[in-house]
């Protein structure tokens, strides 16, 4: 075999083994939800986490492909804040409404039991966290010629 397609397959089974740990993971977060339910707010930060990392998982070509680059890493912080910052918000609803951090009227629990909405905001936010770290090629202009 050719060693690009090694280095496919190794990519394919790291990614097969996280998805299988972290549904593993959600098992056991929705398994311990059922049984205490005294500790919402405890499960809503790990479910959080979670779902945080399976998004990061979707992300994970991309930056084993930026690592194999040279250049300095950059972060683009525009993609971080206007779709990162309101898909962690998102995300974090739920953990914030059991928390009794925020009890708005506009919060009704019919759009924080949504968890798959909830669950979807933050794979996106873990998946736009990983993926705005990219190495710059950027040229130096300082060639000694005035």
């Amino acid at each position: 075999m050719e060693k690009k397609t090694i280095g496919h397959i190794t990519i394919l089974m790291i990614i097969t083994l996280l998805f299988f740990g972290v549904s593993v993971a959600d098992h056991y977060v929705t398994a311990y939800q059922t049984n205490n339910m005294g500790e919402t707010k405890n499960i809503v930060i790990i479910q959080f986490i979670v779902y945080s990392f399976a998004g990061m998982i979707f992300g994970f070509e991309k930056i084993m492909s930026e690592m194999k680059k040279s250049g300095h890493w950059k972060i683009n912080l525009p993609r971080i804040i206007f779709i990162g910052l309101p898909s962690f918000l998102m995300g974090m609803i739920f953990v914030l409404y059991v928390s009794s951090l925020i009890r708005l009227q506009i919060l009704t629990l019919s759009f924080v039991d949504s968890r798959l909405f909830i669950s979807f905001m933050q794979m996106f936010f873990g998946y736009i966290l990983v993926t705005s770290f990219y190495k710059s090629e950027e040229v130096s202009s300082t060639n000694g010629s005035d």
